[in-house]
């Protein structure tokens, strides 16, 4: 059995200040410290130009990029084929939990989530028992 490695490079994209800055705080409460934030999906696009993540959080419901043309768009993107997202949403809703899964997301966190579901998504996408 290994651990979550907590150094891996996050990026959590949200419209809402507040949700990037809760989700961000939740990551962080965890232990997770290598945490980046966008507030849409086109300036994480540039964001992943520069850096290299190993995770992303996405919101589903976006103004610019909805969540799905993000995603549609990383998974396109030869260093983000196999980087894990997972999306996250206010939402419950089968059907875009169905198409973001269609579309490549490993996992789907309903809005709001507490950090003992979040590490037991993280455990699960990851393989750690």
């Amino acid at each position: 059995m290994s651990d979550l490695d907590k150094a891996i490079k996050i990026l959590i994209i949200d419209d809402s200040k507040l949700m990037r800055v809760t989700t961000t705080a939740i990551f962080e409460h965890v232990g997770f410290e290598n945490i980046d934030t966008a507030d849409g999906g086109k300036s994480a696009l540039e964001k992943m130009e520069a850096e290299q993540y190993q995770l992303i959080v996405l919101d589903w419901i976006m103004p610019e990029m909805t969540g799905l043309e993000f995603l549609q768009t990383a998974k396109g993107i030869e260093n983000y084929k196999e980087v894990p997202v997972i999306v996250a949403s206010a939402e419950n809703v089968e059907e875009n939990i169905t198409e973001a899964k269609a579309a490549g997301a490993v996992d789907y966190l309903t809005k709001p989530y507490s950090p003992e579901i979040l590490l037991e998504k993280l455990n699960s996408v990851f393989g750690v028992e």
